[in-house]
């Protein structure tokens, strides 16, 4: 056994100290990365509203309220966003995850998982506090455009066809909370302990 763990910490050391040479690639200009996702800050903390959505091609609209938990991981490199929708009885209607990364261009790639599906797609700041992002659907997409303002946090959906025409299918409107104990840092040295105060469990 004893030969067996120090076997494990030989080959744990020599692949740590060999990341650095294994990850080398073009040079990466970190104070652009981290200015580019500073500008997403505000976006950072607990968000509950009410919003509705509807079926492409229905002009039914379904009520729901939302939740939005948001913050910085890795010194600030990434943004991750974590939404909940439920039902008027409380019942949870999706869970959607995102990561928020810098594309070396100005804009964001974002990593979206939701209802079993997986996707990066293209992000950009139309202007202090206002984000758009893309799904591209053939000839045809669909835009969502996010807007913080005062601590309010309003987000609408277009289906844009092969012509141009836009189709509202979805909005919401939130207000800021509190601030986001999530993601936690691991605990270690200085690191906080983490803890289950932003509530979000709660709601599952």
């Amino acid at each position: 056994m004893r030969s067996l763990l120090l076997g494990l910490v030989t080959t744990l050391f020599a692949i740590t100290t060999a990341a650095p040479t294994l990850a080398q690639g073009p040079p990466v200009d970190m104070a652009a990365r981290l200015e580019t996702m500073a500008q997403l800050a505000l976006l950072d903390g607990r968000w509950e509203g009410e919003g509705w959505h509807a079926e492409p091609g229905s002009a039914e609209r379904r009520s729901f309220r939302q939740t939005e938990r948001v913050g910085p991981l890795l010194d600030g490199q990434i943004r991750l966003i974590e939404g909940r929708g439920y039902d008027a009885k409380g019942a949870r209607l999706f869970n959607a995850f995102a990561v928020l990364s810098p594309d070396g261009a100005g804009g964001y790639d974002l990593r979206s998982y939701a209802q079993g599906r997986v996707g990066t797609f293209k992000a950009r700041l139309r202007a202090p506090g206002v984000m758009e992002w893309t799904i591209p659907a053939g000839p045809t997409r669909i835009v969502y455009l996010i807007t913080v303002k005062d601590g309010v946090w309003e987000e609408v959906g277009d289906f844009i066809d092969a012509d141009g025409k836009a189709n509202r299918f979805f909005s919401m409107r939130l207000r800021r909370t509190a601030d986001a104990s999530w993601p936690n840092p691991i605990a270690s040295g200085r690191d906080a302990e983490p803890s289950s105060g932003d509530g979000a469990s709660r709601r599952s």
